[in-house]
């Protein structure tokens, strides 16, 4: 239901059988070699009966693939994360987007700041990847939130950070919104790549909204600690 998704077919969900899956993924290693595969699913584990038994699938017949997906905090425990585990999974990618509980509910994210924290330590528990989505220049955002955003993504410390400007597609409620409210800058498709501010806020010039958004970054990549952890990661020249 997040404000910023696309939902072309409306509020209707369709998966795939995990019978199905595991029987195109068979083929994909037996006749191309396939090593590694992502799944594009926005809400990978939200049919957890279908992920136990796909994993279930690939654990009985030692299938030798590695994968990653994308998932929501609020659809997934631990037993289904060390299943993922020892079926291939090797990264998880949480929309976290936002920290401030005013945000969150302005974005229809359905999800609080305990959810995240949760899901990360059992993510890292079961020894997979996680990287985290973040968004910026969203509707009712503040400096001082953005700020204590910044602080928590690396409180929560995931492998890798993705961070965007919030983007009012076509088709997202949050477009619907800015259009009515004459709030969107350019209608230049060229401009709709997420890391550009396309709508007039309240409490947040462009400007300000570009220095956040790679205040986020940097102060994520650039931490000693980070860097330290991933040059002891590092295995070989």
């Amino acid at each position: 239901q997040c404000s910023f998704c696309r939902r072309p077919v409306g509020n209707l969900y369709v998966t795939r059988s995990a019978e199905h899956i595991f029987a195109e993924i068979e083929m994909m290693v037996v006749k191309y070699g396939v090593k590694d595969i992502l799944f594009m699913d926005d809400m990978f584990t939200i049919n957890r009966d279908n992920v136990m038994k796909l994993c279930g699938l690939l654990i009985e017949n030692k299938t030798t693939i590695k994968w990653l997906c994308f998932a929501r905090v609020d659809v997934v425990d631990p037993e289904m994360l060390h299943k993922m585990k020892e079926a291939g999974c090797w990264q998880i990618m949480y929309g976290v987007e936002n920290f401030n509980l005013g945000i969150l509910e302005n974005l229809k994210k359905g999800i609080d700041r305990k959810q995240i924290f949760e899901a990360m330590k059992w993510t890292k528990n079961a020894k997979i990847e996680t990287r985290v989505c973040m968004m910026v220049g969203n509707p009712g955002e503040t400096r001082e939130i953005v700020m204590e955003n910044i602080r928590l993504v690396k409180e929560l410390d995931p492998d890798l950070l993705v961070t965007n400007i919030l983007t009012p597609f076509p088709g997202h409620d949050i477009y619907n919104w800015a259009k009515s409210k004459d709030l969107i800058t350019s209608y230049n498709w060229d401009d709709y790549y997420g890391a550009k501010p396309l709508l007039r806020l309240d409490h947040l010039e462009s400007e300000e909204i570009m220095e956040l958004y790679e205040k986020m970054i940097k102060s994520f990549y650039f931490r000693p600690s980070y860097i330290f952890k991933k040059m002891v990661n590092i295995r070989s020249y």
